[in-house]
């Protein structure tokens, strides 16, 4: 009976554990489809400021004088050799190696780049990426939390510029990198990079998109202001973009997590009920064997008395 009673315990367990598998199956499926939908959303809003950022560029790069801000921006850039770092991930476990995979790429990435410890400086957006990178002894600047909803994002957007913006007032800035998963279709998530800062002015200065009217593109206020909102928004969009991707693709890892993990719950349940049967079956078996055993040791001991009564009564009527 202990050992049936171990059994139904286990039993209890797995079913409890399941229901829970369950219920972070079906949050990871409907967060992923609120943040796909919100992807889907900024990517228009994307590509509209990389539009602006193709024809200011394209224009800048067609006079023949440029702002002395611009050169001297360019001359900050290229005497500095700083890279900051922002790399997202997960609050949470239970997400399969959505945090490994991105610790390790932006590590390598960085070592690849040749910034050595003291002339990077890391941003982490999530804490079991602040636990790895403390682990590997990478310089972390700073740490920030995952926001549970669309609406906290905006507020962990605004920390990370500020915190872009005091290190580019105390001169440790020379690059901006971003790192973090991104959902792809055909695999669970894929690691991205982007730079921020510099923007790469080549890159849309010999962009080949059509533009999609006839229209040539104009603007009348002054260029370096233009240039100036254009660039807010777009390291703005290219923030929020990372952090809306990095949170689809950890609810989809965590989905593929949950399915795996209820598939072995449920292998291991039938398992231990199989074995719960196959016992409770025996000790059935043993009772009723118990209980047969009793059965005929009440009758032979009823025959033995039936017998001794039988000569007594033949003894009594001998005498007489």
């Amino acid at each position: 009976m202990q050992v049936l009673e171990q059994l139904e315990r286990r039993i209890t367990s797995a079913e409890q554990l399941l229901s829970i598998v369950k219920t972070m199956k079906a949050l990871a499926v409907a967060n992923m489809r609120h943040y796909e939908r919100a992807v889907e959303s900024l990517d228009d809003y994307f590509q509209t400021v990389e539009m602006a950022l193709q024809v200011v560029l394209w224009d800048l790069g067609n006079t023949d004088s440029q702002s002395n801000e611009t050169k001297k921006n360019k001359a900050t850039r290229r005497g500095s050799n700083k890279t900051l770092g922002i790399v997202f991930g997960s609050d949470y476990g239970f997400a399969g190696r959505f945090n490994e995979d991105i610790t390790s790429f932006a590590i390598r990435e960085l070592d690849l780049r040749e910034t050595r410890n003291d002339n990077r400086s890391l941003i982490c957006v999530g804490e079991q990426i602040l636990i790895r990178m403390e682990h590997e002894e990478q310089p972390v600047r700073s740490f920030f939390g995952i926001p549970s909803s669309l609406a906290g994002i905006n507020i962990l957007i605004q920390k990370l510029l500020l915190e872009i913006d005091h290190a580019r007032t105390n001169g440790e800035l020379g690059q901006v990198v971003l790192f973090y998963n991104r959902p792809v279709a055909g695999q669970i998530f894929t690691q991205q990079i982007e730079t921020l800062i510099p923007i790469s002015a080549e890159h849309y200065k010999n962009i080949k998109k059509e533009w999609p009217t006839k229209n040539i593109p104009r603007y009348t206020i002054e260029r370096s202001a233009l240039m100036a909102a254009i660039l807010r928004q777009y390291i703005y969009v290219s923030l929020y973009r990372g952090a809306v991707l990095s949170l689809a693709a950890e609810n989809s890892s965590r989905l593929s997590s949950m399915h795996s993990a209820g598939k072995n719950i449920e292998e291991l349940l039938e398992r231990v009920k199989s074995e719960y049967r196959s016992n409770r079956q025996s000790a059935i078996t043993e009772e009723l064997l118990d209980i047969a055993a009793g059965f005929t040791a009440l009758e032979s001991e009823s025959k033995g008395k039936s017998k001794i009564k039988t000569l007594k009564s033949y003894d009594l009527d001998k005498q007489n």
